[in-house]
């Protein structure tokens, strides 16, 4: 039976300031992350703005925080590239990912 895997809000960040830093090659420490989540509805909504300093240099919406978490759990964590993980808002409006 297969076990899921829970990845925290720490884990999400991880992942894009890997990728973003790696794609754009910016030292990853210069980057700072906003993750943002809502639901309305029952209808979830991800967010997350990359910064330098006080300066936005993307936004990513759900579909490119799933593709920035893929990237990151195959380089790091030797996943294939069938994983597929899922966004999701805890009671507390925190963004977490499942596997």
């Amino acid at each position: 039976m297969f076990k899921s895997t829970t990845l925290s809000s720490a884990n999400i960040v991880d992942a894009i300031t890997a990728t973003i830093g790696y794609d754009q090659q910016i030292y990853s420490h210069l980057l700072k992350i906003q993750l943002k989540g809502s639901s309305t509805n029952n209808h979830p909504f991800f967010e997350a703005i990359v910064l330098i300093g006080q300066r936005i240099i993307c936004h990513l919406e759900s579909s490119m925080i799933i593709q920035a978490l893929r990237s990151w759990l195959m380089i790091e964590r030797g996943y294939d590239s069938t994983i597929t993980p899922s966004l999701h808002l805890d009671e507390n409006n925190e963004i977490f990912a499942t596997l």
